[in-house]
């Protein structure tokens, strides 16, 4: 950025540009010699300060020609080389040879002699490819993608699951055969540990050597006991059914080749239906027995919903990435995480063993800064660099500090108690109840035992003086009273209005509001009277506090009538005065100025002699 001129540089520009302008003087030059009219205003021919022009130029105000860059599907060439030196040349690589890099960037083994010495074997140079993208390409995630290194792994994929679905038709054919033959497999295995035992050839006899092995096993069953014989021939003749006729069993070919068929046209449906396939592989820990699925593509179920459709606003917080098929945001922002199935990949950040992960990390950190503080630089705790004894420290940490907790509590539970107050009930007591209780919309209760109301230790819904509402269920100006005659004078007789008993709910006759005329005639009465019990009480109240007053008034007189008799010397009384005036002019024994104030005084008697 230009800095900013003095009054005196601003004068000469001025002077120079209306010289220009008056052609007494040429005009500025720009860098290719194009002399720059005067006349222009300065707020065009003056570059902006982020170009960090330092010349007079106008080449800011003229238009850019259009740069031709490369499109989306230039890239680099990875791995392509040139020719190779045939001796070493100044500036390549000491190492290899190469002039693409220095010995520094050189990824090829360390030479015992190098290049630069030797000058034999060097390396190819590196094709170095100047890649100018256009805005496309740059924002073009795909682009670079090698094609065939991805078709390569997924091929390799689509070996595993051939292979898989291979072992699952065989699994399936064999079981279908065990139906067939009506063996089981627990049967067959237990046939192949028993001619085993029999035979007695030094190998395992099973269903894959059975075939090769017939004819020794038969000579051995003919030099058996006949009862040996038996059972060793129903072993035998056990795992030849289940082996097919063109291995040299006695399993039909024709059944096996139509379940064969079956399981054949049954892939052929669920290749149609998508490319799921059902089966009784064990992949990642599954339970044996447990279908699971296995897909040549790695799409959702078909049930689940997908992440894109579950929140489609325009809120960048709610974006789904298409690459990663990742959205990190919840979809539901207005309901918690555990009310619904999905709540964003960023979720399982803070689930599980990730929070205690991150504890772990910052111990490590902190348990390197403490080694680090106290001197012990060699010592530090990677958790990536050794996870396992990271892990054992953490731990350890972990139980050190129960340890502690537990100590201080245990320590103030034994200086001030309280540990009763810290029991809980045993499982017996809070076991909850099987009893079933069914209620209406609105409250009442339909079938069985409605839940006991708390009580607290006062009474409770104790009616007096015929009211049907407690005292303090009705509130107005200010006041307390009972809720059924609105009364706010406790304990006094409820007069609430009854009705006659006719549907149209007829008036109160003369004679129900005389009662209630003196009945509030009574209240009344008694309220004066208690007033006049309270004012003579009061009147009493204040009698006994003048007297006392009274009393204490003669006993401090007779107290200062002693302390002046006590004040007294010799018969003379000393005067209220004459004690302040000893006060104020003794000295005090330990008084630091008690030597000045003698000193003083001395000076004093000494002037007036």
């Amino acid at each position: 950025m230009t800095q900013r001129s003095s009054r005196e540089q601003w004068r000469k520009e001025q002077a120079t540009l209306e010289a220009q302008r008056e052609g007494n003087i040429p005009p500025d030059t720009d860098e290719d010699g194009n002399a720059i009219n005067p006349h222009i205003p300065q707020y065009m021919a003056k570059p902006p300060w982020w170009l960090h022009y330092d010349d007079k130029t106008l080449k800011h105000q003229r238009k850019v020609p259009d740069v031709k860059k490369g499109g989306m599907d230039e890239w680099y060439k990875r791995g392509a080389v040139g020719e190779a030196a045939t001796k070493y040349r100044k500036g390549a690589c000491k190492n290899c040879g190469a002039m693409t890099h220095k010995e520094k960037e050189c990824t090829e083994r360390p030479r015992k002699v190098k290049a630069a010495v030797s000058g034999k074997d060097i390396a190819a140079d590196e094709v170095v490819t100047d890649v100018s993208l256009s805005w496309e390409g740059k924002h073009d995630r795909w682009n670079g993608v090698d094609l065939r290194q991805h078709q390569k792994e997924v091929s390799e994929k689509h070996k595993v699951l051939d292979t898989q679905r291979q072992l699952l038709k065989q699994e399936k054919i064999k079981n279908k055969i065990f139906e067939l033959v009506d063996i089981t497999e627990d049967e067959v295995i237990n046939a192949e540990k028993r001619l085993t035992e029999l035979v007695s050839l030094g190998i395992p006899i099973v269903r894959d050597n059975i075939v090769e092995n017939k004819v020794v096993v038969a000579e051995k069953i003919m030099e058996m006991s006949e009862k040996d014989q038996e059972d060793a021939k129903g072993c035998l003749l056990k795992l030849l059914k289940v082996i097919p006729e063109s291995e040299g069993g006695l399993a039909d070919d024709d059944a096996i080749e139509e379940l064969a068929e079956d399981q054949d046209k049954e892939q052929e449906d669920i290749n149609a239906d998508g490319g799921a396939l059902t089966n009784k592989v064990d992949l990642g820990g599954v339970r044996d027995g447990v279908e699971a699925k296995v897909t040549s593509r790695n799409l959702r179920i078909r049930e689940d919903t997908a992440k894109y459709l579950r929140n489609l606003s325009m809120d960048p917080a709610f974006h789904y990435d298409p690459k990663t098929r990742s959205q990190r945001a919840n979809p539901y922002p207005d309901k918690a995480p555990d009310e619904v199935d999905y709540a964003g990949d960023s979720w399982v950040r803070s689930t599980g063993d990730s929070t205690t992960v991150d504890k772990m990390q910052v111990f490590c950190w902190d348990a390197t800064r403490n080694l680090q503080e106290k001197g012990q630089t060699a010592k530090y705790i990677n958790m990536q660099a050794n996870p396992t004894a990271a892990e054992r420290a953490f731990k350890q940490h972990e139980e050190n500090k129960e340890l502690i907790k537990t100590t201080r509590e245990n320590a103030l539970l034994d200086q001030y108690g309280g540990a009763e107050h810290l029991k809980t009930l045993p499982d017996e007591l809070r076991v909850a109840s099987e009893g079933y209780t069914e209620y209406r919309p609105d409250g009442t209760l339909i079938k069985g035992v409605e839940k006991a109301t708390p009580r607290s230790k006062y009474e409770e819904d104790v009616y007096r003086n015929n009211h049907t509402a407690v005292w303090g269920s009705y509130w107005n100006a200010g006041q307390w009273g009972y809720k059924c005659c609105k009364q706010t004078m406790k304990n006094s007789i409820c007069v609430r209005k009854t009705s006659a008993g006719n549907e149209g709910g007829e008036k109160q006759t003369d004679k129900e509001e005389e009662v209630r005329l003196a009945i509030m005639q009574k209240e009344i009465e008694a309220m004066e009277k208690k007033l006049e019990e309270e004012g003579v009480q009061a009147e009493k109240e204040a009698a006994r506090k003048k007297k006392r007053q009274a009393e204490d008034d003669e006993k401090d007189a007779k107290k200062k009538k002693k302390k002046a008799k006590a004040a007294t010397v010799g018969g003379t009384e000393i005067t209220e005065d004459e004690m302040l005036a000893y006060r104020r002019n003794k000295v005090a024994f330990d008084d630091p100025m008690k030597e000045f104030l003698r000193r003083e005084a001395a000076e004093g008697s000494g002037d007036d002699e």
